[in-house]
């Protein structure tokens, strides 16, 4: 029985992450796929304000319930990650597609101006953990989870000409699709750099999707 519950607390101590260690995490992640779409000199993309220069992490949740025949563990961190990356992953998907509807061309020596007013991030870790104490045994039940803020991508965008006159101008949402995911296979580590693969593919999305609605409110005749 001791044995049992030795084991069982060293699981529920071995199984926490701090917020320390989840922001090295979000920090040292680099995508798998370090292709970048090149950039096109007449589009700027850029905040609306400063932003902070790193992810952020705090714990939220630390409850741990030693119950004579019952433990439980929730360790629960509400994360953002670097605005820098953020950025530059909404930036990819914009060059990405400025480049297959050669908007380049069409701006025609013009500079489009983007500015990001709203830009999806935040989501939360999550990290619950049951142990269930019989008389010669336990048995255990955990869920690792990451959840996000579902956030829209915001941004206004101005056309202007060598003397900084803009020419048109606009905003734009795109709707965000983020979904939770679940840790079925994999440390850690491994499972936020898997969610992050994940948020880089939807910020580059997004990109790619503002840039087709800024084309079609600027150049209607050209997609008919």
């Amino acid at each position: 029985m001791f044995k049992a519950l030795l084991l069982a607390c060293l699981f529920l101590t071995c199984s926490c992450v701090g917020p320390a260690r989840y922001g090295d995490y979000l920090a040292e992640y680099q995508p798998e796929d370090g292709v970048v779409a090149a950039p096109v000199s007449a589009i700027d993309v850029r905040y609306a304000d400063d932003y902070r220069s790193e992810p952020e992490v705090k714990r939220i949740k630390n409850s741990f319930v030693p119950a004579i025949l019952y433990w439980s563990w929730n360790n629960t961190l509400e994360c953002s990650l670097d605005p820098a990356k953020q950025l530059a992953y909404v930036r990819e998907g914009v060059m990405q597609a400025a480049d297959s509807l050669g908007l380049d061309r069409k701006l025609a020596g013009q500079q489009l101006s983007i500015t990001l007013s709203q830009v999806p991030g935040q989501f939360y870790y999550v990290n619950r953990m049951y142990v269930v104490i019989a008389i010669v045994a336990y048995s255990t039940m955990g869920e690792e989870s990451i959840t996000p803020v579902p956030t829209d991508l915001v941004a206004s965008y101005a056309v202007t000409d060598g003397s900084d006159r803009r020419s048109a101008w606009g905003s734009s949402t795109v709707f965000s699709r983020e979904e939770p995911m679940r840790n079925l296979w994999k440390s850690t580590r491994g499972f936020t750099g898997k969610f992050l693969d994940s948020q880089r593919a939807e910020l580059q999305r997004m990109g790619r999707e503002l840039v087709n609605d800024i084309d079609r409110e600027l150049y209607p005749v050209s997609r008919k």
